[in-house]
């Protein structure tokens, strides 16, 4: 598991130093938190519109997969670096994977019985709850500037 330095540099952490392996690993530096930010919450806002996606599963499994949550795992993990949360990062992956999972099987079902779209929309809310829960481990004035960002670029993208 990777930890952040205090110069925001990615480190391997004690087990892997313990072994000598640690000179093998390469580490990035990680970008600003801020940078992290408007994506993710662009990914929460794609991930509630899928509860309006439900009647397709095909189409709402394409929404966890397109657009702003191709970066998403990237983004998560830096944010919960940042934060010493992985915890909560290995939440939102499960609660993404749950969901993704019953989009699967509503999919393969091609009358889309199978599919229970109240179940689903629990899951739904329950992904959105744990962005948020990591979200919260982000100081008030960088989700301040991420949102300020997101704004601008909302702004920008309904003038055009």
């Amino acid at each position: 598991m990777l930890a952040t330095t205090s110069t925001g540099e990615a480190s391997a952490g004690p087990l892997l130093r313990e072994r000598g392996l640690e000179q093998y690993i390469r580490k990035k530096k990680l970008d600003p938190l801020s940078s992290y930010i408007p994506p993710i919450l662009l990914a929460r806002d794609q991930i509630s519109i899928i509860a309006q996606a439900l009647d397709t599963p095909d189409e709402a499994r394409r929404l966890l997969r397109e657009g702003f949550m191709e970066g998403f795992r990237t983004n998560a993990r830096a944010v919960a670096e940042y934060g010493q949360a992985e915890g909560l990062l290995r939440d939102v992956f499960k609660a993404l994977g749950t969901l993704n999972f019953t989009l699967f099987s509503g999919a393969r079902d091609p009358d889309n019985i199978t599919l229970d779209k109240e179940a689903a929309a629990a899951q739904v809310n329950a992904a959105v709850a744990a962005i948020d829960a990591l979200l919260a481990t982000v100081p008030e004035d960088t989700m301040r500037e991420g949102q300020k960002v997101l704004e601008v670029l909302r702004e920008n993208y309904s003038s055009t």
